[in-house]
């Protein structure tokens, strides 16, 4: 409607996506007269939120009143208003507003709050980040929940550090300046690859990387890592794979593609849990995610596997090399 009222007076037409900053699968695009700022479009189109609010670019740098013209096309975020007197940060603490769960007491202390706060980035989506100012006596728990990211649908959740360890309850303040990662709660017992020894993997496969919410006691139950494509069977040369190992000398690991839609040919691949052999361990969602797996036929590997040294890091070594030829033949 306003979009016709500015077409009527004369007025050029621009588009901009706008989100929340807290949630960014919350998003519309909008055709709004060139000559107004940021703010003024989002008034307009009844999409401010209750109380005062900015809005940011893709790198976290407050633009609310902008012109909309140098913006078209480009997507804004609408989040928590910035701390006044503080600094712009960068891409590192980008794209989510500053939360200050106690406000501070005078200006120098504002100054300082992007320096003071815990970033919290949801890993089923880097984009979505939010940086809280945790009071003296929080847990990581306590400054999580104030992110905003933590699950909305009541499932268990867990905090991690960049090495991939669980710090949800631990101090908030010992973690000033870091940045730590919102996931599914972390998977008990069971076994895995120990953490300390996966350097021995990475001599042959440089990409290889613990995936968070699957480490518990110093070992990890699913690796991410890229195999080479030697057949033209996606699109830029790599197969990038999820080794679950829940159970390293006695089952053989499960493998699932990541980048599925980047495939050229399924061979060997296929919806997990879907194909009745007596050998499929697939389950139907990525472990640890609501996201469809797609599962790396093995075959019938058990007798060979059962047959191999004794050691894990051998064992997945001896494994990937299988799923290389699988992928391969």
């Amino acid at each position: 409607m306003q979009a016709k009222k500015n077409e009527q007076n004369g007025m050029q037409n621009v588009y901009i996506t706008v989100s929340n900053a807290l949630d960014q699968s919350d998003k519309q695009r909008i055709e709004v007269a060139k000559d107004l700022t940021v703010e003024q479009a989002i008034r307009q189109q009844g999409l401010a939120p209750a109380g005062e609010f900015d809005v940011f670019d893709a790198t976290g740098r407050v633009i609310t009143n902008e012109n909309v013209a140098q913006l078209a096309e480009e997507n804004v975020y609408v989040g928590v208003q910035k701390v006044a007197g503080g600094a712009d940060w960068d891409a590192g603490w980008g794209g989510g507003a500053v939360i200050a769960v106690e406000p501070a007491a005078d200006l120098d202390i504002v100054n300082e709050l992007p320096s003071k706060g815990v970033c919290f980035v949801s890993s089923f989506n880097d984009d979505s980040r939010n940086t809280v100012i945790p009071r003296d006596n929080d847990t990581i728990q306590d400054a999580a929940k104030a992110s905003g990211l933590i699950p909305r649908d009541g499932s268990a959740w867990d905090v991690y550090d960049g090495m991939g360890r669980v710090v949800t309850n631990e101090p908030s303040n010992n973690y000033i300046g870091q940045t730590l990662w919102i996931n599914a709660s972390a998977v008990g017992g069971g076994g895995g690859l120990p953490i300390g020894r996966l350097n021995e993997l990475r001599t042959d496969y440089p990409s290889l990387q613990v995936v968070r919410q699957h480490v518990s006691n110093d070992e990890t139950q699913m690796i991410v890592v890229n195999l080479p494509d030697n057949h033209g069977r996606t699109k830029n040369g790599i197969f990038r794979v999820a080794i679950h190992v829940t159970n390293p000398f006695n089952q053989v690991p499960v493998t699932y593609v990541l980048n599925h839609e980047e495939l050229n040919s399924r061979r060997y691949i296929m919806p997990g849990g879907s194909s009745g052999a007596h050998y499929d361990q697939s389950q139907r969602n990525l472990p640890g995610t609501n996201k469809r797996a797609w599962w790396v036929c093995h075959g019938s590997f058990k007798t060979q596997y059962d047959k191999l040294e004794r050691d894990v890091i051998t064992r997945i070594g001896a494994y990937l090399n299988h799923i290389i030829s699988v992928l391969n033949s």
